[in-house]
């Protein structure tokens, strides 16, 4: 005997809203204590359904063209790490491929990603894709240093190297695949907090023995630093992210707040303190910039400390625990900034770590603000 079928009523405005009518199907999802219902998009589906035969035969044919490569030089022997190693392999062809898929996925489900109608993913594609494509080389490389470090001197014959790079290719692929069709406002806050912190503390460690504190902040990103490129390059890579952010969070508030001058000042604000960050990053505190990267490191607590104080003005929603906030980061700079230039009590490494926090920390509280008036406002309904 066939279960009967299930049916559920919802309001006409919601139902509206979705253009669903009469027999229509949707989908019930339960998480976390929540109920959501979403109208059935079978390309939607097809696409979150990631099959390996989406991806496993791409990994399978450059593994076999890396084994010709071996055996038509006459290799017998590859290395674990190094130059023309399994890490080479995989770094490069992964890096491809992985480009590759998610250019694809993504605008496969583009729809999804800008579900106003805007062009909104052309312009954070390119961001994103060389987000991604920077931190997944950064990995691998990280990744294999370590390995390197823990099989020192291992090798492997052609075709067992191969069959590792085949599988370490079809994992990446599935991961950038995952991370295109996961593209959102959360996952892009989420990347642009692991950027700017992985980049800062990895630069740390590096230079633990060169006493970075004893300096300042920004000597992390001078010549004088080790890999000083790791800490210029996470400004640089956060900047484009957050670039990104705004762009996609202000289209999706255009349609609830059209027209808006007060978040096209917000929208412009923080574009500008994002390219601004990216400025630090690109002119590191060497005797050759140092001006200019004091110049605009100076501009950048302005700029936050002028949106910490216009923010209740600009937004259209802000919550009391918001505004106290602001108002306690905002007078958290000014006594900053007092305690380094105005008495001299802070020196320059405190100044800049506290500031770089507190101005950061108070961006992501503002973005997820933002985020929130993007979200749909819930209706209440009573069952029966």
């Amino acid at each position: 005997m066939s279960a009967s079928p299930r049916k559920i009523s919802i309001p006409t405005e919601i139902s509206e809203k979705l253009n669903l009518k009469n027999g229509d199907p949707v989908k019930i999802v339960s998480q976390n204590q929540e109920f959501t219902v979403k109208p059935v998009n079978q390309k939607e589906m097809a696409l979150n359904n990631i099959s390996i035969l989406w991806y496993l035969p791409v990994s399978i044919i450059c593994g076999l063209i890396f084994y010709a490569i071996f055996v038509d030089q006459k290799v017998h022997q590859i290395p674990l790490h190094g130059d023309n190693s399994i890490a080479t392999m995989v770094i490069f062809g992964s890096a491809i491929t992985g480009i590759i898929f998610f250019s694809i996925f993504f605008f496969l489900d583009r729809k999804r990603i800008a579900r106003d109608g805007s062009r909104v993913y052309l312009r954070i594609y390119f961001p994103l894709v060389i987000s991604f494509a920077v931190i997944l080389v950064l990995g691998l490389l990280g990744l294999f240093w370590t390995v390197g470090l823990m099989f020192h001197g291992a090798s492997f014959d052609p075709f067992t190297s191969s069959v590792i790079f085949i599988l370490f290719n079809a994992l990446i692929n599935y991961s950038m695949i995952l991370a295109a069709l996961s593209v959102s406002t959360a996952v892009m806050t989420n990347l642009l907090m692991a950027v700017i912190i992985s980049g800062t503390v990895v630069s740390m460690l590096s230079n633990q023995n060169s006493h970075w504190w004893q300096h300042n902040l920004s000597f992390l990103g001078t010549q004088m630093a080790d890999k000083s490129w790791q800490f210029n390059l996470s400004l640089m890579l956060s900047a484009l992210l957050m670039i990104a952010l705004v762009d996609y969070l202000f289209v999706s508030l255009h349609s609830a707040f059209p027209k808006s001058i007060k978040l096209l000042i917000l929208r412009i604000m923080l574009t500008i303190t994002a390219i601004d960050v990216a400025a630090v990053g690109l002119f590191p505190n060497d005797i050759t910039y140092h001006n200019i990267h004091t110049h605009f490191a100076q501009l950048l607590v302005l700029f936050v400390l002028a949106m910490m104080i216009s923010v209740n003005w600009l937004l259209p929603k802000t919550s009391k625990e918001f505004n106290l906030v602001s108002i306690g980061a905002g007078i958290a700079l000014v006594a900053t900034s007092v305690g380094f230039y105005g008495i001299h009590y802070l020196s320059l490494t405190a100044f800049e770590l506290i500031a770089f926090m507190v101005a950061f920390a108070w961006i992501l509280i503002l973005l997820q603000n933002i985020t929130n008036l993007t979200k749909p406002e819930s209706i209440i309904v009573t069952i029966e």
